[in-house]
């Protein structure tokens, strides 16, 4: 009798956490980038966070985390293995030569030219850029340059500014730290939805450096093939919680 109830004790906490042992950990690629990713105290929130709640909530076959990376070694950190997925990114930001595959899109945008609104000043502004001053998030790939995001290059044939985030580019340009700041159109979007009177402050060129599609890439020999992810991406939409995502952050997909 006593061993039996010696091995119920054993068994029972065992079976209880069954579910999670045989649960194939996934690690999610991110980096500061607003409102996907950002830092709030002292943790990271956005929402490349909340999908990765989303995603453990509505299976059960895999777990979720996310780790922090960077725009500048966000492929190295892939080679390396240190992720497997990487949320809201477009496979045409130098991800073809990786091995990956991208989800249905999630999302859509636009890489933009901004400057100061000032008196005078019109869309002839943004013509010889290469002979002005400008601010861009280091790492990113734009058409201006060719796609190639390589700082020295850069720094080499523009008079360019390399920043962390989207906000510190904005800054750049509203205290005239560069004449042009280039921004996507989703982060510019949460800036003016956040503070409405930037809109009458910043002057947008007409031009636009390029479009993107943002999707979820995966490594091809991932736990979770792309297949799979288009299922989960496609139950979440059902169940309405993609489309609660982007109104939690006054936002839209653009997707239509």
């Amino acid at each position: 009798m006593k061993k039996w109830l010696f091995l119920c004790c054993v068994l029972l906490p065992l079976s209880l956490f069954a579910d999670e042992i045989v649960k194939k950990k996934i690690i999610v690629g991110g980096y500061v980038w607003p409102p996907f990713v950002e830092l709030q105290g002292r943790n990271y929130q956005g929402m490349t966070l909340d999908l990765i709640d989303a995603a453990n909530a509505i299976q059960g076959d895999y777990v979720f985390e996310f780790f922090l990376t960077s725009p500048e070694n966000r492929h190295k950190d892939f080679y390396n293995k240190k992720f497997d997925m990487i949320f809201f990114e477009d496979i045409d930001w130098d991800w073809l030569a990786y091995p990956v595959n991208a989800s249905t899109p999630l999302a859509k945008g636009t890489e933009l030219y901004i400057a100061l609104e000032k008196i005078g000043r019109n869309q002839s502004f943004f013509q010889e850029m290469e002979k002005k001053s400008m601010s861009a998030v280091a790492g990113m790939h734009y058409s201006f340059a060719g796609q190639n995001a390589n700082a020295v290059y850069l720094k080499e044939h523009f008079n360019i500014q390399l920043q962390p985030t989207t906000s510190q580019v904005l800054q750049d340009v509203l205290n005239e730290k560069a004449e042009i700041g280039v921004i996507n159109s989703i982060s510019l979007e949460q800036a003016f939805k956040q503070n409405p009177d930037l809109k009458k402050k910043i002057m947008i060129a007409k031009k636009i450096d390029q479009d993107f599609v943002l999707s979820i890439l995966a490594r091809k020999d991932a736990p979770m093939t792309i297949e799979q992810v288009n299922l989960m991406l496609d139950r979440l939409d059902k169940a309405g919680i993609l489309e609660k995502l982007w109104e939690k952050y006054n936002l839209s997909p653009n997707l239509k």
